[in-house]
C-alpha cells in the first residue's frame, strides 16, 4: 500500500454530461443562479477534473452549493434565463 498525502478540496460529482466547453475552449459546467431580479439565469463555471469514471467525474471549483444545469447546458451562454427543476 502505497499513502501519498494529498490537499483537502470541495468537490463535486457530476455526469460527463454536464460538462461543455466555452467559447475559449475551457471545460466547466452550466450553473442556474438567482439575480437580484429573482430571474434564474445561467453562468459558466470553469472546473478542475480531479477524476472521473465512465459516466462520472469529481470536479473542483464550483460553490459549495450549485444547481447543475443537466439539460440544455450546450444550447446556452451566461446570462440566459432557466427554468429550473428537481431532478428526478
Amino acid at each position: 500500500t502505497l499513502n501519498i498525502p494529498a490537499d483537502e478540496a470541495q468537490a463535486h460529482h457530476v455526469p460527463h454530461a454536464a460538462l461543455v466547453l466555452n467559447s475559449h475552449g475551457d471545460v466547466g459546467v452550466m450553473l442556474a443562479e438567482a439575480t437580484e431580479e429573482n430571474d434564474i439565469i445561467s453562468k459558466f463555471y470553469p472546473i478542475d477534473l480531479l477524476s472521473d469514471t465512465a459516466s462520472t467525474a469529481w470536479v473542483a471549483g464550483l460553490p459549495a452549493k450549485a444547481m447543475l444545469i443537466i439539460r440544455g447546458q450546450n444550447s446556452i451562454t451566461d446570462g440566459t434565463i432557466v427554468q429550473v427543476s428537481e431532478a428526478k
